[in-house]
């Protein structure tokens, strides 16, 4: 029983990791609640937290909504996703055009 244990618990510690090596962190570094969407995940991300999203289908188009814009962000796994102002940065360049939102 003790070595069905200890293959169940290694096997569970090989997914979650292994599951962490895939995903894009998104950051909210503005003064609003950032409301994100990207495939069939939707997270709303306080100022200053962040999530982590693990895409099926590399790379994700992010629907990012803040106030009264839009800004639509592409991303791959392994890339840190920033949102300062009304601009979303991966991997520190500037992506994505800032749409008004009705």
């Amino acid at each position: 029983m003790k070595i069905i244990n200890a293959v169940l618990m290694s096997a569970f510690l090989v997914t979650a990791v292994a599951s962490g090596a895939n995903a894009l962190r998104i950051t909210n570094s503005t003064d609003h609640i950032l409301k994100v969407t990207a495939e069939k995940w939707q997270r709303r991300i306080n100022p200053g937290d962040s999530a982590v999203f693990t895409p099926t289908n590399p790379p994700v188009l992010l629907h990012l909504e803040i106030l009264h814009f839009y800004i639509p962000c592409e991303a791959d796994t392994n890339d840190e996703v920033k949102v300062e102002g009304n601009q979303c940065y991966v991997n520190g360049e500037a992506t994505g055009d800032s749409q008004v939102r009705m």
